[in-house]
């Protein structure tokens, strides 16, 4: 009797169930027949894709971005339609012809899908928002019309595939700015020019430099955009679905053999002839027409102008080359085989909260998708020394063979010995001679001829580590009679930008703050220097500075302007900072003079450096100097600052540590009665609490404030 009961409570449960679920498919399908209903405008039983673009296009410009998407996919959601209608609709609603219905009213008044949305549906589509009407890449009126959330394709000019394709990537992600257009991009990574050689029969020929675009530059050049971009080599379509079913599109290294327009040909083969780039923005399953077999089909934003669809045996070819790897042709029918195979690269904001929509509609976090942090092998890294030395070529015979005979005949002989391939061979090869001719020349140079040669070594297209080395041995060099000459033909600005490491830039800092110290005070090239690279947050360029035995031993912070101190610290705490960050800025707060410090924090908001500061210790050293600085001037604004930071309630929970180590320093101990009534009542409040742990010093700290009559 028991075993029966039991058996009739789970079938009376099962049936519930059933029940529960035919109501709710009932409901379900009302709900989305209500969605439809309300879409179809002129109700006339057909949603057409202009019909629904009308209704969710919220600024009215003719196409889906992933806002609107996501508006989409949250409305459709909720009427109970599923993430792959999600996904088909905006499909849809970026390639299919506006009057095309996607779902129909039967006579019975019941709603169904039409072939269109059948078919995306039982293709599985998944693609980011874009449109097929290409922007002319270095017409700024053309790509202004870009926007965030939007793929664009772009029509390159020239070689430029590389940095069109990183142009598109930035665009969709941030919108359109000049940052991120080509026109910019190319003066930083793509090599370009004209440079001539001498065959070994003596006949010159002119070559023109109009160099790919290399894989570390590319991201390297979005990471200083404000995106968190790496590449991955040696990798596979699966990680490539991966990367755009969470809203990511990839920038692929291809050896793709153009047709007339551009276009990749059916079952062409790669042919060495030329590396491209290009952009996967999407994919679909469709049924081969000819073998009836289900295939996997890659959409593809060409920089050419078009959008086009691959299938996976065709792209893969090209992706992969024919090497293993890579190859490209050079003269004499020889192959170079780079290295690189299945390349690509992906990147998302930096900002870890900012939101990346998928091709269904759902939404993640920058911060929670994972971007690969793989090296495009040591034949990518000649690859983009070879990019390096033929832009020095033509940068050198162009511009800066101008201003010196004796440097062009020293610099020329070296490029035309084997022509541009057999420098190319030689500089792969390791022979690093002509920069040490140059250095050697300089040495010898006024420094007005010295500043010559720098800014055309800045004003290079590209900025390699040879490059920056160079520059940073010809300002070592220079004698301290000679400096300030040689700075002051120099743009500050940009030698900060250019030299990236961070130990060599952070001398030349301390170099140039000894020699403007002599005034009384640094000057104007020291501010312009120190402000950039706290500005792009180097901050192991300023600590470089800090411990410099220039800095230390002449106490050159002391003589720089506290405007100046103030101005790096704020430019510092911009944005997001990190623990290295933090602690850059409370060593240069540290190293200054007390006058200094007063007129700092006159102008510094402290509350905003406390909420920044992470490291109780730091907060609590820091807050002792200020604590120290109200009892030597009696400024006591900004312990005011501090306190009503840690009475916030993200910060109150480390007030007892903070003000422990601040009141117990050897110089604040003693004084804690001439500290101002109201501001001890505050840190009273802040540490007497018994519900929570306290320190050792927090407890002392306290006990005395409360001693005090």
């Amino acid at each position: 009797m028991f075993s029966f009961g039991n058996k009739l409570n789970s079938y009376l449960g099962q049936a519930k169930d059933m029940l529960h679920k035919a109501e709710s498919l009932l409901q379900n399908t009302e709900s989305q027949g209500s969605f439809l209903t309300e879409h179809d405008t002129n109700d006339d039983g057909k949603l057409t894709v202009q019909e629904l673009k009308k209704s969710f296009d919220g600024n009215r410009d003719g196409f889906l971005d992933a806002k609107e998407l996501q508006h989409l996919a949250l409305k459709a959601g909720a009427s109970g339609l599923d993430s792959s209608t999600v996904k088909a609709l905006g499909a849809a609603l970026a390639s299919a012809q506006s009057e095309l219905p996607l779902f129909t009213k039967s006579p019975e008044g019941q709603w169904n899908a039409a072939e269109t949305i059948n078919e995306m549906k039982q293709n599985r589509v998944s693609a980011l928002p874009f449109s097929d009407t290409p922007l002319a890449s270095r017409d700024l009126q053309s790509v202004a019309k870009a926007r965030k959330g939007l793929f664009r394709v772009q029509e390159q000019e020239g070689n430029s595939c590389g940095t069109t394709s990183l142009s598109m990537l930035l665009k969709y992600f941030q919108g359109h700015s000049l940052e991120n257009s080509v026109t910019t991009i190319d003066k930083y990574i793509r090599a370009q020019g004209k440079m001539e050689f001498m065959l070994p029969n003596g006949q010159v020929k002119t070559v023109g430099l109009d160099g790919y675009t290399a894989p570390r530059d590319i991201v390297k050049y979005a990471n200083q955009q404000g995106m968190r971009a790496g590449l991955q080599n040696n990798s596979s379509i699966s990680a490539l679905k991966r990367m755009l079913d969470k809203g990511v599109p990839c920038l692929c290294l291809t050896d793709w053999n153009f047709g007339e327009n551009g276009s990749h040909p059916s079952n062409a083969a790669p042919d060495a002839q030329s590396l491209h780039w290009v952009n996967v923005i999407g994919y679909e399953n469709q049924t081969n027409p000819k073998t009836q077999k289900t295939e996997l089909v890659l959409w593809v934003a060409n920089p050419h102008g078009l959008i086009q669809r691959v299938n996976e045996k065709e792209f893969d070819k090209v992706w992969a080359g024919s090497g293993p790897g890579l190859e490209l042709q050079i003269p004499g029918n020889q192959r170079i085989n780079t290295g690189m195979q299945r390349l690509f690269v992906a990147m998302v904001p930096r900002d870890e909260e900012a939101e990346v929509v998928a091709p269904d509609g759902s939404v993640r976090k920058a911060g929670d998708i994972s971007i690969p942090t793989g090296t495009d092998g040591i034949r990518g890294k000649l690859a983009q020394i070879g990019s390096e030395v033929m832009q020095k070529a033509g940068v050198f015979q162009d511009n800066l063979a101008k201003s010196s005979v004796q440097i062009k005949n020293e610099v020329q002989a070296g490029w035309e010995k084997d022509g541009v391939w057999g420098a190319l061979k030689n500089f792969w090869g390791g022979d690093h001679s002509q920069a040490v001719a140059i250095r050697e020349r300089a040495k010898t140079a006024n420094p007005e001829q010295k500043a010559q040669i720098v800014n055309e070594l800045l004003n290079a297209s590209i900025n390699r580590s040879h490059i920056q080395q160079l520059v940073y041995d010809i300002l070592k060099d220079a004698s301290w009679t000679e400096f300030p000459a040689l700075i002051q033909a120099i743009d500050m600005r940009k030698l900060a930008t250019r030299l990236e490491d961070d130990q060599q830039a952070g001398q030349v800092l301390a170099w140039v703050a000894k020699v403007e110290v002599k005034e009384g005070k640094t000057g104007p090239k020291f501010d312009a220097f120190a402000v950039c690279l706290a500005q792009n947050h180097r901050e192991g360029a300023i600590e470089a500075f800090l411990n410099s035995h220039y800095t230390r031993e002449g106490q050159l912070l002391h003589k720089v302007p506290a405007a100046a101190v103030r101005l790096m610290v704020e430019k510092l705490l911009e944005g997001v900072t990190d623990g290295a960050e933090e602690t850059a800025i409370y060593h240069l707060l540290q190293g200054t003079s007390w006058q200094q410090f007063d007129q700092v924090l006159s102008r510094l908001n402290m509350a905003t450096v406390a909420s920044e500061l992470e490291n109780t210790q730091e907060l609590g050293s820091l807050t002792a100097w200020v604590a120290e600085l109200g009892l030597r001037t009696q400024h006591w604004s900004g312990l005011a600052e501090i306190l009503t930071q840690l009475e916030s309630m993200t910060e109150f929970g480390r007030a007892d540590d903070v003000l422990g180590t601040a009141l117990t320093a050897a110089a604040v101990k003693g004084r804690l009665g001439e500290i101002p009534d109201h501001l001890r009542k505050r840190m009273i409040d802040l540490m007497d609490d018994r519900t929570r742990w306290r320190s050792e010093a927090a407890l002392q700290a306290l006990a005395a404030l409360k001693n005090i009559k």
